[in-house]
């Protein structure tokens, strides 16, 4: 079947059939692979590639890892912070990153359920001793 015009659901299909060939490359190489962010008009499209290196323990070294160990002094946080786990609400979070542009929310966290959040880091440095944040925070 040839295509007539790129649209968003071909898109969707193209990136997943991407995605699972990329797996055994990474898997191949230590590394990550993941797509990035897409444009795309009726007769082209552009994807981001992104590599990063999975380490030893397992973690992947994505940008927001190198700027988390390269900036935590920053926001009052150390380097070492990075992989720590705090509780908010019942939810157990990890440390993920920091994202440098970012002035309310810098500190991304993956949730034991799954999802990726942000954080402000004032908020994870209280949570990192153990304090409680008000249901607003």
């Amino acid at each position: 079947m040839k295509v007539k015009e790129i649209d968003r659901n071909l898109l969707e299909k193209v990136r997943d059939e991407i995605s699972h060939c990329l797996e055994p490359i990474g898997e191949k190489h230590g590394i990550e692979l993941k797509l990035g962010r897409c444009s795309y008009s009726s007769g082209n499209f552009t994807m981001k590639l992104e590599g990063s290196l999975v380490g030893d323990d397992g973690v992947v070294l994505t940008k927001e890892a190198e700027d988390f160990k390269k900036y935590a002094h920053w926001h009052g946080l150390e380097p070492e912070d990075l992989g720590k786990t705090f509780v908010q609400a019942h939810v157990v979070y990890t440390i993920t990153g920091l994202k440098t542009r970012a002035r309310k929310y810098p500190i991304t966290a993956k949730a034991s359920n799954g999802g990726s959040y942000k954080f402000a880091a004032d908020s994870v440095k209280r949570l990192l001793k153990g304090e409680t944040l008000p249901a607003s925070q």
